[in-house]
């Protein structure tokens, strides 16, 4: 059963709070009364919760234009209707001013009054299902996960926010991992062509026989598979976003027939004779140097300087080392919802040598970095013995370098061990999990070069 809409009518008339009670009632609204703007506030800093609240204007202590002022600043989504029995265009005008939606005069005639609530009921609810549905695709679109606070990732929030609302073409560039994908979902969910599809082609996994007919469909009989009508990737991008994802590895043949589609947003099915009108905005994306490849005639530049009106170039992870914390903890909240691990940080010696790995799958390896964490640590901090080899390994490339000139084996060995004892403060089991030996080998070992088992 659907859950009635709750109304709240204040007014210092217990006659009045009566019968349009009664009246809301039998029109099925869920409806509560207070005989003061003081108890009506009371109310609702006491967590009752509102559809719309009907305020009389004129009331003993505050006011019903204070009241107005008050709700409207602290509840914002409640609608508000107006009604007085001194009725004047100042009044109204200064109710207006404050936030209210519409205004009355007693007595209240109730079919306009039923007519009113229900007009200004559903575009508030038309309000609350577009917020919903933005938020439901901003989760899609996983932008949570573009995280930074340093100056190249604000840079890029910026450009972000600027062309969304636009229908200009939008060219992302940045190495593989660095969140091109999601960049484009945001631009989409946050444009005016949210409401169409976002059709998604990722150029590197097709074929250079198949990717026509992706792109641009077939009609039966086209060739020897073709053995029904298709849509392409393009024609079901009409009123929404087409994505190219790798656009750098379509043959320069597509790139050709890509070019005037681009030109007159005009599509022939592979096969066919006759036009097919798409009015769709490009987004394109590449981790490769298309400019190198324009040079070597591997890509059409007139194709390049149609689509690339707004590049987006997206850092890597290792320019902007700052926004790891964050990320970890945007990661380790995630993970811990999902797998109901109790882990809530990492250790020192693991964030450190999460912060000196460059760091070359980005993003994308710092996030599966984390969910490796997930299946082996059983503790509530992530420590660097969960950390993938190759973070580990990279790590303790810097612990392998002797002594200049040192020829000595033992004295390799000691000075070894001192490294990871000082790069982990003198933490030893973090030292062992970096020599790659037990912990009580580590003990004998400080034992026998004279190592304190305090730092000194």
């Amino acid at each position: 059963m659907p859950q009635r809409d709750k109304i709240l009518i204040v007014d210092d008339e217990q006659p009045i709070l009566d019968s349009l009670g009664d009246l809301l009632e039998q029109r099925g609204y869920a409806v509560e009364t207070a005989l003061s703007a003081e108890l009506a506030l009371q109310r609702l800093n006491g967590g009752d919760r509102f559809d719309l609240a009907m305020v009389d204007y004129l009331m003993p202590g505050i006011n019903g234009l204070e009241l107005v002022k008050q709700v409207k600043q602290k509840y914002p989504d409640i609608v508000i209707i107006m009604f007085t029995a001194y009725g004047t265009i100042p009044i109204a005008v200064d109710a207006m001013k404050s936030g209210v939606a519409d205004f009355l005069e007693k007595p209240v005639n109730p079919d306009e009054l039923h007519f009113i609530i229900q007009k200004e009921l559903r575009y508030k609810h038309a309000i609350d299902q577009n917020a919903y549905f933005m938020a439901e695709m901003a989760k899609k679109s996983s932008i949570e996960n573009i995280i930074g606070q340093t100056e190249p990732m604000l840079e890029v929030f910026e450009q972000i926010r600027q062309v969304a609302q636009t229908d200009t073409s939008v060219f992302i560039t940045g190495e593989s991992g660095t969140g091109k994908e999601l960049i484009a979902h945001h631009i989409h969910y946050y444009s005016q062509r949210m409401s169409g599809r976002l059709v998604q082609v990722s150029c590197v996994e097709l074929a250079p026989g198949v990717i026509e007919s992706e792109l641009f469909g077939h009609v039966k009989g086209a060739f020897t598979t073709a053995l029904q009508n298709k849509r392409g990737k393009i024609e079901e991008a009409d009123r929404g976003t087409l994505f190219l994802d790798e656009i750098a590895d379509i043959p320069l043949e597509t790139q050709t027939k890509l070019l005037r589609v681009l030109q007159s947003k005009e599509i022939c099915r592979v096969g066919d004779n006759k036009s097919i009108i798409s009015d769709f905005r490009l987004i394109t994306a590449t981790n490769k140097n298309l400019e190198q490849r324009i040079a070597k005639d591997q890509f059409r530049s007139d194709l390049y300087y149609r689509f690339n009106v707004v590049e987006i170039k997206v850092p890597p992870l290792r320019d902007h080392k700052e926004d790891i914390p964050h990320l970890l903890n945007h990661f380790i909240r995630v993970y811990r919802e999902k797998t109901n691990n109790p882990i809530h940080g990492t250790t020192k010696a693991a964030q450190d040598a999460l912060m000196r790995y460059d760091w070359p799958g980005n993003i994308r390896e710092l996030k599966n970095a984390i969910e490796r964490a997930f299946v082996f640590c059983h503790e509530e901090l992530i420590d660097i013995r969960h950390l993938p080899d190759t973070v580990f390994d990279d790590n303790s490339k810097l612990s392998l370098t002797p002594t200049p000139d040192c020829t000595n084996l033992a004295i390799m060995e000691k000075d070894l061990v001192l490294k990871c004892l000082l790069k982990t403060n003198w933490n030893k089991t973090h030292a062992a999990a970096l020599l790659g030996i037990p912990r009580n080998t580590l003990k004998s070992k400080m034992k026998r070069y004279g190592i304190p088992d305090q730092p000194p």
